[in-house]
């Protein structure tokens, strides 16, 4: 559920703590830059994240690695 839970947890342990599965690391984007995400009803994918190169991803979930001045947080909090 969006704003319940919530956790920190440092990037090294998230690396060892996410599954191999190559269908699983393929939907990770490393290194890109959040500019923001979108929630969608009913959607088969509903977490669509925009990145700064104009590209953007969707997904089941979505895992924000964006530090402690985070933009996603920002955004889910407002």
């Amino acid at each position: 559920r969006v704003g319940k839970g919530g956790g920190v947890i440092d990037r090294g342990s998230l690396r060892r703590l996410l599954p191999e599965p190559a269908d699983v690391q393929k939907n990770i984007a490393w290194g890109k830059k959040v500019t923001r995400f979108e929630l969608l009803e009913d959607a088969a994918n509903p977490v669509v994240v925009h990145f700064e190169d104009g590209s953007s991803e969707a997904g089941d979930i979505l895992i924000g690695c964006d530090g402690a001045r985070s933009l996603l947080r920002k955004q889910l909090y407002l």
